[in-house]
Formats: C-alpha cells, structure tokens, sequence
C-alpha cells in the first residue's frame, strides 16, 4: 500500500494519491471477486425449503440439479454475475481514467466529469457488496462505504 505521509503538512502529489487509490480499488475488487467465486461454488446447493431438490436430499436421495423446482441456484448465479458485471464496469472506468490522468500527469480536463462521477458511483456500489463480507478475516475498515 502506497503511504499517504508528506513532510511540510503538504498534501500528498497527485501521483501518490492516484497510485493509493488503484491499490485500494484492486485490493477491494479482488476480495470481492474471491468472494462471488465461493458464493458460486455454494450456488448450486442453495434451495428454497419447499424445493424438491432439497426435500429429496433430506430424506438421503442422491442429489441431481434437475430436481429443482425452486430456480433459487439459477438466481444466485445471476445475481453473482451481475456483481462481476458491475465490478468490470468499474474497472473500466478506472482504467481510462488513469490513462486520461498518466497523459497530463493530473485530472485532466479531457476526462468528463461525468466519468469521475460514474467511477465514484461504482466505487460505492462495490464497497456495499464488500460490506456484506465485513465478517471476513480479508475485509479492510477502509473499504467500508
């Protein structure tokens, strides 16, 4: 993790400050895609009480997918998948950002506020779905949103 100490009281430079942000938002995606990959590995085993799948293996049946009638494996798989969609949207708008700020070696006026703005926007949404994990022993304080 890149220090964010200065002498002088001076805040940090530009560099430092876009250098902690990226370790940050990495650290962050990648515990979350940890996560969403045991979720998944769970995913198929996540029955509504009343599904067939589940009563079946509660009376020592073999367990096949196509028992289920609860569609609640089908489910957990979209909504994992719409969290990696979200996480690839962020990523992108924090690489072309840092691009568009390595060019001037600043925030740069070619780079729409709307961008800034849309990257913040995902920011948030991803350290609420890592917020969900706080029990982990890997989840950061600092991601908190």
């Amino acid at each position: 993790m890149v220090s964010m100490v200065t002498s002088n009281d001076q805040p940090p430079p530009l560099e430092w400050v876009a250098a902690y942000r990226a370790a940050m938002v990495n650290d962050l995606i990648t515990f979350l895609r940890a996560r969403l990959g045991e979720l998944e590995q769970k995913a198929p085993d996540v029955h509504e009480g009343r599904c067939a799948a589940h009563h079946e293996q509660d009376r020592g049946y073999e367990y096949h997918p196509e028992w289920c009638d609860c569609g609640r494996p089908d489910r957990e798989r979209a909504h994992i998948e719409a969290k990696r969609r979200i996480i690839e949207m962020l990523t992108r708008y924090e690489r072309a950002i840092q691009q568009g700020e390595s060019e001037t070696a600043r925030p740069s006026d070619s780079i729409p506020a709307a961008m800034y703005a849309a990257r913040d926007g995902l920011d948030q949404v991803i350290r609420l779905h890592a917020a969900a994990h706080a029990d982990h022993p890997d989840y950061r304080e600092e991601w908190r949103p």
